[in-house]
């Protein structure tokens, strides 16, 4: 949401992923908020359509930073997992 007093968010940091569709993080700043700032975005997006997602919010830059990091890494490991299951399958 943005007005007057509010500029548009900044995307600080953003990864992706591939696998039984897309799976988003996102990370950004909303300027002149003095609480929850950065916002990280969540999403997964089925193939073929639908999807879910969440916003987690935090007063602290370094806070966003840490749970954005913590949660690429969870990210990473399921996405190897991911493919190292599709190369067992030969898929």
């Amino acid at each position: 949401m943005t007005n007057e007093t509010y500029d548009e968010p900044v995307m600080l940091d953003h990864r992706e992923w591939s696998r039984d569709g897309t799976h988003v993080l996102t990370l950004f700043h909303r300027p002149g908020w003095s609480n929850n700032a950065w916002q990280i975005r969540h999403h997964h997006a089925y193939e073929g359509g639908g999807g879910f997602g969440y916003n987690s919010s935090f007063n602290e830059e370094s806070e966003a930073r840490a749970y954005f990091a913590k949660t690429a890494e969870e990210e990473d490991a399921k996405h190897a997992e991911w493919l190292a299951d599709k190369a067992v399958k030969g898929a």
